[in-house]
């Protein structure tokens, strides 16, 4: 897991943060990590051995079951709709309908186009939408729980 995610997952999981998430985001986690991974092993020409590597799929798929254990999950963001265009990319209109079904306050996110820290999507609450870098979000918690050793949830985590 990458640090932004040990310490999403250990915030989650200490009940610190409420995080949400939908099948959509689940899809496009495992599309952009397999994206990657291809074209790292392209560029090291080791394409075959890529595709068909058992490992990279077993780490894939715990992380995925682990943030399932902490993360709930919203099944009915399709009931929600955005004005086409809202949003820069439409392949990320699921994820702030997504945003929008689980009412969230935050979309936690290191893309810069669409969810660009401190854009704000809807301005009235509940619905009021605001972007936020990872590290934004973890410095506010450090600020919030001076009790808790929030440093700490940057440390690796082992996925149950």
């Amino acid at each position: 897991m990458s640090a932004h995610r040990h310490w999403i997952y250990a915030a989650t999981l200490t009940e610190l943060l409420d995080g949400y998430w939908s099948a959509y985001i689940v899809a496009e986690f495992a599309r952009i990590k397999f994206r990657s991974a291809v074209e790292r092993c392209a560029r090291h020409r080791v394409l075959d051995e890529c595709l068909y590597n058992a490992e990279y799929k077993r780490r894939i798929q715990e992380t995925v079951v682990a943030f399932s254990e902490v993360l709930t999950t919203i099944t009915d963001f399709w009931s929600y709709s955005v004005n086409p265009g809202l949003v820069a990319d439409p392949w990320d209109e699921d994820v702030l309908m997504t945003a929008l079904a689980g009412r969230v306050e935050f979309i936690v996110s290191l893309d810069k186009e669409t969810f660009k820290h401190g854009t704000t999507y809807f301005d009235t609450s509940p619905y009021q939408i605001t972007c936020v870098t990872p590290d934004w979000l973890f410095n506010q918690l450090v600020q919030l729980n001076p009790d808790t050793d929030v440093e700490s949830f940057k440390q690796p985590v082992l996925i149950p």
